[in-house]
Parts: C-alpha cells; structure tokens; sequence
C-alpha cells in the first residue's frame, strides 16, 4: 500500500478525536448535571479536575511502556478502558459516583499522547514530523467542532446519558480496529512497500544523531535541561488555557451571557473551527522553515513564543467585554492561538530525546496533567466566590504572556539537540 505511513496518521487522528470527545463530553452536560445532582460551581469544578488526578498517574507509566513495548497494545488497551468508562457515565446514580468514574477515565486516557508520540516518532521521517504531528493533533479542534452540535443536540432531545453510550460505542469500534490494524514498526507490516520503508528509517534522527546507549544517563539530561524545562512550563500555561476550553467554556457562555444550551454548540464551532485551520498552517509553515533553515530554534521555538504572548493579549479584552459576539471574537482567536504550536512543543520534547520519545512527552504532558486538577477547582471557586470570570481569565491571560517572553528568551532547541543527542 502506498503511503501507508499516513492512514497510521488517519487512525492517531481518530484515536485522539474520540479520546477527547469522551474527556470534554462532561463540561456539555453541565446544566442537566448540575440540575440533577443539585451541583453548584465549585463542585462541578472538583469534578471536571478528578479526571486530572488519574490522568497524571498513567500519563508518565503509558509513556515508559509505550517506549518499551511500543503503542499498539498500551492504546488498544487504554481506548476500550476509557470508553467503556465513557458508557457507565451514563449510568451515574451521584456525585460520588461521577468523581469515581471521572478519575478512571484519566487513568484509562493518560497512556494516549505518549503513545501519540511514540506512533509518530517510529512511523514518520524527522521532515514530515511537524505536519504528522499537526494533522494527528488536529483531531482536538475537530472533536470539539464536532462535539459542541453534536452533543448539545443529544442533550437537548435524548437526554445526557445518550451522549456518553455512544461516544462509548464509537470508542471500542476505534480499539478494536487500532488492534487489528496498526504494527509498532512501520517494518512488521505486511501492507508496507519497501520504497516507503527505507524513506522512513533514513529520514529518522535516531539514524542521524542518537547514540542510543546511555539512557539513563540521557533522560537526567533531559531533567535538567534548559530548553525541555522552558517548554514544558510553556506547555503547562498553554495547558491552562486549554483546560479552561475543555472544561468551563460552555459553562462560562451559559453563565455570563445567558445562552442556551441548545444555541450553545452553534457559538462553539467558531474557535474550534480557527484552532483547527492554524493547527495545519502551523504543521506546513514549521516543516517548511525548517527545511529552508535547518533550525529549530526558527521552525519552532519563534512560533511557540508568538502564539503564547499573543494568546495573553487576546484574553486580556475579555476581562471586561458585556457582548457575546466579541467575547465569541477574543476567545476564538485565544483558543486557536493555543492550539496552533502544539506540534512545535511536541516535536521539541521528543527530539530531544528521541529514544525516550514516548517517556519525554509524558514529563511535559503531566504539566497538562497539573494544570487539569488545578485549572476546573481554581476556576470554579473563582467563579462562584466573585460571581464571574473576570480573574480566572485573567491569570489565564498573565501566564501565557510570561511563558512566551521565557521561550524567546531561553528556548533554543539547536543547541540542546545536539547537546543531548551528539
């Protein structure tokens, strides 16, 4: 089969897309839940963060074992754990049954975007790595362009336990075809032509430039290194944003300009719509620097910078906007500003590291882990204790501006590239 190479990229897409249609299917179901369970802010803030709380734990163990035993079995395994977590939600009886639930499906979710990493760094040569990891990470923005019609519609005429039975369903369809279908090595495959094999294996830079003894040696390395540092408390302010996306978003609509639940998914296909579109662009326009320059430090820590200070400054206007129109304007540039680097963040950690890929970006991926039990409690005890979002918002805004001053200032992935790989 000819470029088979990106059909594996086709299923990472769906993997993901599923995965955080699952994870993001609670914060659209806030106003049933909420009535239901007679719920107020902040408990509905400690329930969306339960789901960080497992996640941390098998985020950085799936990304060792995806290392070691490759992220067939490790995503297989997970993608029908969290989705049949996904179809017990509807069968919430309490609060204290949610919160259970809730953490389980972060531990059945946190083995995912190592094993993301993992797929791309065995699958992709180093050219395409940024374009692969864009088109994989793409599936985020599309869940939830999807996701907000599509879910609101189940609540509104199905009732919200219909949502979870077949965002469930879809996701034991998707393992079962990841099991059957995906090899750890683009040479296990049977489908594979050998043009298309010896163009992977000679574009890697594990073939470049890793020695691959020293391991251990290297992941202390990467502990203490400047640049991997840099991006990971990037990564963890541009987490912070998206967890208040992913969790409060619809709740924030709802609450501050009083939208209905049922008009609430046609505003949020506009930020999800732009995430998706720069998500690309940015994929193409790195991969294309960094084939004209040969620099990282061009290709990806410049646009990591960029989107992160203007991020800051897009929020900022919506600590005192009154009309939803231009808080839909603000929020949906922020939104895809955030979503735009992701690929330069990943490709950064894991080249740093390349024969601990799926180890390197679980460390940076428990900064996303934090920030999701932090990000739904300080949030919904915000809210509840000021009767809005102004200062939730505002730190939002203040940490992204920092972390972009901090990457143009000390992120240089040149240098510790080589430093660490040489």
């Amino acid at each position: 089969m000819k470029n088979l190479r990106f059909l594996v990229i086709f299923l990472t897409f769906l993997g993901v897309m599923i995965c955080y249609l699952d994870r993001t299917a609670l914060s659209y179901a806030i106003v049933p839940l909420k009535n239901e369970f007679h719920l107020n802010n902040g408990q509905f803030g400690i329930l969306l963060s339960c789901f960080g709380f497992g996640y941390i734990i098998t985020n950085i163990f799936g990304g060792y074992i995806a290392d070691k035993f490759g992220s067939k079995l490790v995503w297989g395994i997970a993608g029908i754990t969290w989705s049949l977590v996904t179809i017990l939600f509807g069968m919430a009886t309490g609060f204290t049954f949610l919160v259970f639930m809730r953490v389980l499906l972060g531990l059945a979710e946190g083995p995912v975007f190592p094993s993301v990493s993992r797929t791309v760094a065995d699958w992709l040569p180093l050219k395409e790595k940024n374009i692969a990891l864009s088109l994989g990470l793409i599936a985020v923005p599309i869940s939830a362009l999807i996701g907000a019609p599509v879910s609101t519609y189940l609540i509104v005429n199905f009732g919200w336990q219909y949502l979870f039975y077949i965002l469930g369903t879809f996701g034991i369809v998707w393992s079962i075809i990841w099991l059957l279908f995906y090899t750890n090595k683009p040479i296990q495959h049977k489908l594979i032509l050998n043009q298309e094999l010896e163009y992977i294996e000679n574009g890697k830079i594990e073939n470049i430039t890793v020695n691959k003894r020293n391991n251990n040696k290297k992941l202390k390395q990467l502990l203490t290194n400047k640049t991997f540092l840099i991006n990971c408390y990037a990564y963890f302010c541009n987490g912070y944003m998206k967890l208040f996306i992913i969790t409060w978003l619809p709740g924030y609509i709802i609450q501050t300009f009083h939208i209905k639940l049922k008009d609430l998914g046609i505003w949020l296909t506009i930020p999800w719509l732009l995430s998706a579109i720069l998500m690309v662009l940015n994929g193409w326009i790195a991969d294309k620097i960094f084939q004209k320059t040969r620099s990282f430090r061009k290709s990806r820590s410049f646009i990591i910078a960029i989107c992160l200070f203007l991020t800051g400054v897009f929020l900022l206007p919506l600590c005192d906007v009154h009309s939803v129109g231009y808080a839909i304007i603000y929020i949906s540039i922020a939104t895809a500003l955030t979503y735009m680097p992701d690929s330069c963040l990943y490709s950064t950690s894991s080249d740093l590291a390349p024969g601990n890929a799926g180890l390197s970006i679980a460390l940076m991926n428990s900064c996303l882990a934090f920030a999701s039990i932090i990000v739904p409690i300080i949030t919904g005890y915000l809210s509840l204790s000021t009767n809005n979002f102004k200062l939730p918002i505002l730190i939002i805004a203040l940490l992204n501006l920092s972390a972009g001053i901090l990457v143009i200032l000390f992120h240089n992935p040149d240098r510790d590239i080589k430093l660490m790989n040489g």
